[in-house]
């Protein structure tokens, strides 16, 4: 189960010296830049901030949301540096940032690579983020995918892949809130102002889940839902959790809680809160004496 903690083992490629680069930009940069995602690319956003009396439901799914915030938000700061800085190296087909030596861990270097593939009207690039110990110089590839741009600017559908065996094959030191994770892969698209992200994190054996999966859906008014699966350590009752959660542009929402493993596997709990995040009907299978409030103040239909 990925953790709450922000991202500490691999935070140090967010401050790699690509504004060493040198050059100028052409047209053919922007181009390679401009395929790399953005953060908000990668990132789901939630509604509103958590008060002391938010809804059950509503909670679980803001502290999922900021797992993964803390961890594709770094994915998406190193890309960044790629969009702001014209490349080291431009080959026919590609563009090569570095390598260049991390400032703040000395004996680490890192290596940013985009190619163009298809045709002029149909283009794809792909692209690689590469580390290695200065002392072998044997880099990996850390972080990599691809992009089909579509429509308008910024429009378009890519994959991305985190590996964090692969970095820990480096040498580099590990983090005890990444230990267990071996790689997450991400597959985004962004169409029309409305866009959707797919993360699947797979975990070492040690971990509570070998896989943890997050799917997101955001309107252009903001409004968004979000799907994910997590484990419940010491309960007989709810072992695992299947949480769905959606809410308006206002904050206004609903999450429905849907028991997968455990004693009271198939029972489902509900949630409705209002733009503060405060329920405002709940309904637990499972616990009827917490039930409270009134059905009617749900914004939002059944979710499942």
């Amino acid at each position: 189960m990925i953790k709450t903690h922000p991202l500490r083992a691999v935070t140090l490629l967010t401050l790699v010296g690509l504004t060493a680069c040198g050059g100028n930009y052409s047209n053919d940069d922007i181009e390679y830049q401009t395929s790399v995602p953005q953060a908000e690319d990668l990132t789901p956003n939630i509604a509103a901030q958590l008060v002391a009396n938010s809804a059950e439901t509503y909670r679980f799914t803001y502290g999922m949301v900021g797992s993964y915030r803390a961890i594709l938000g770094f994915v998406a700061s190193l890309l960044d540096h790629v969009r702001q800085n014209p490349a080291t190296q431009r080959l026919a087909n590609g563009r090569v940032w570095g390598p260049f030596p991390d400032r703040e861990h000395p004996g680490f270097e890192v290596k940013v690579m985009i190619t163009r593939g298809g045709d002029a009207a149909a283009p794809q690039f792909t692209y690689s983020v590469d580390f290695a110990s200065a002392r072998t110089r044997m880099f990996v590839p850390v972080i990599f995918g691809t992009f089909d741009p579509r429509g308008a600017i910024g429009d378009g559908s890519g994959q991305v892949t985190l590996d964090f065996a692969g970095l820990r094959s480096t040498g580099f030191p590990g983090d005890r809130d990444t230990t267990n994770i071996m790689k997450i892969e991400m597959v985004h698209g962004r169409k029309d102002g409305s866009r959707t992200l797919e993360v699947h994190q797979t975990n070492t054996e040690a971990a509570d889940n070998r896989r943890t999966d997050l799917t997101y859906a955001e309107a252009p008014d903001g409004a968004a839902r979000t799907h994910f699966v997590m484990a419940v350590t010491n309960n007989l009752w709810a072992q695992e959790l299947d949480v769905v959660s959606a809410w308006r542009s206002d904050g206004a929402g609903r999450g429905e809680l849907k028991v997968t493993q455990g004693l009271a596997t198939g029972l489902l709990g509900i949630d409705c809160w209002g733009p503060s995040t405060v329920a405002t009907y709940v309904r637990r299978d499972w616990n009827e004496a917490v039930n409270a409030g009134d059905v009617n103040t749900c914004v939002l239909p059944a979710l499942r």
